[in-house]
């Protein structure tokens, strides 16, 4: 289990905590310096979940243990009564993880930490109830050979297929105690993503372009010879 999946054993979260969580980072690591960072060294998507957070919580939309932060000589103040008000206390405010994920389900927001409504229908969702990693497995590697036809050349679609399973068999759990490849398991979960089930042998001519890497042209210098000096010596 991930360092981060113990978190769900919490109920509640603060703001800074569900913030995190819902941007895909373990509080732990983060928590107490993320506050103190600029925003573009903060986590992406941070501090847009933040203060959605606290908007929705003020629109009452997400129950809170809201408490407020009091400062003094406040800067803080309602437009609607001209009243100095409190900044929120991100640390000691509370939501509930119910909440939160009737917060993201609403918004169709999916977050690896806290389920949504479909996740379970999701068969590469490793969060979910009924996550199968050799069917996830199998999907995945359809869509890469699909994707990128260039891993087609000079083989069939299976021997493609295993090609991916084997350099992601750790992702997918599929290394014996040895630490090789499950080479059984590749073998399964490629006729299930194999598409040319009628066989024959493969085509020993690319057929596909593999894609250039991004070219990036030498700086240009300008050049010059004794040529180009004015040839009148002043002396």
């Amino acid at each position: 289990m991930e360092a981060w999946e113990y978190w769900r054993l919490s109920d509640s979260f603060n703001l800074i905590q569900a913030a995190l969580l819902i941007a895909g980072v373990d509080p732990s690591e983060a928590q107490d310096y993320v506050e103190e960072w600029e925003p573009s060294n903060q986590p992406t998507g941070y501090q847009a979940v933040k203060t959605a957070l606290v908007s929705a919580i003020e629109r009452r939309d997400i129950y809170a243990d809201l408490v407020y932060q009091k400062v003094e000589n406040n800067p803080f103040y309602s437009f609607e009564t001209n009243q100095p008000v409190n900044k929120v206390n991100f640390e000691l405010t509370k939501i509930s993880r119910v909440s939160i994920e009737n917060f993201l389900k609403e918004r169709k927001i999916r977050s690896m930490f806290f389920p949504s409504e479909n996740d379970d229908d999701d068969p590469e969702n490793s969060l979910g109830e009924y996550y199968s990693n050799k069917l996830a497995a199998a999907i995945k590697a359809w869509k890469a050979v699909t994707k990128e036809p260039h891993r087609l050349n000079k083989c069939t679609p299976k021997q493609a297929i295993e090609t991916w399973l084997r350099a992601n068999a750790k992702k997918y759990n599929l290394i014996k105690k040895d630490g090789t490849p499950n080479e059984k398991g590749i073998q399964e979960i490629s006729k299930v993503a194999n598409w040319q089930i009628q066989g024959g042998a493969p085509s020993v001519i690319a057929k596909y372009p593999i894609p250039a890497p991004e070219k990036i042209e030498p700086p240009k210098t300008t050049s010059w010879s004794f040529d180009d000096l004015d040839s009148d010596v002043p002396f």
